[in-house]
């Protein structure tokens, strides 16, 4: 198999298959040995299947006989199956200030909370607008304070750091047992 720049695969089969010797999987998946690509081709349609170029061996192409069709209908379903078996991470952010009161805090945290149940990453971010930048540690208590309070329903995944003008923390949730 052969990929082309525009994410279309093109497939050896048949006369396609580089001549020479290929290792050859034969219709019941037996391992044949190293055989002429005439040879294989012959025996493949002898029995009214294809010869398939399924990867480029280190010495020699390896290919099997079978229906091209079905071998087709395998490899989408092969890749369905990895894409859905994916892991998307989704990330959340809730933004705080140095000067956010307590009734605030406690309803960010809330919501923080809801995500990190969804199974949701979280980033707590501290933005530092004007003059405030001058009082860092008032962020970093905030977010020590948070991830105190969610202690047993998070793992930090990034302790705080500064960026610019703000601090931020990502949080991720334990793994249920």
């Amino acid at each position: 198999m052969v990929s082309t720049n525009r994410n279309r695969e093109t497939f050896l089969v048949n006369e396609r298959v580089p001549r020479g010797k290929v290792r050859l999987i034969d219709a019941d998946g037996n391992m044949r040995g190293l055989v002429d690509t005439a040879a294989a081709l012959a025996e493949a349609r002898e029995i009214g299947l294809d010869l398939i170029m399924v990867s480029q061996g280190k010495d020699c192409p390896i290919c099997k006989i079978m229906d091209f069709g079905k071998y087709k209908y395998d490899l989408e379903k092969k890749k369905q199956k990895a894409k859905k078996s994916q892991t998307k991470i989704v990330v959340k952010e809730i933004k705080f200030s140095p000067k956010t009161s307590d009734h605030d805090y406690s309803y960010r945290r809330d919501h923080i909370i809801e995500f990190i149940e969804k199974g949701y990453y979280v980033k707590a971010t501290v933005f530092y607008k004007g003059r405030t930048i001058l009082h860092q540690e008032k962020g970093y208590e905030l977010l020590q304070r948070l991830i105190g309070e969610l202690q047993e329903l998070v793992i930090i995944d990034k302790k705080p750091q500064m960026k610019g003008r703000s601090l931020s923390v990502v949080l991720m949730p334990k793994k249920k047992k």
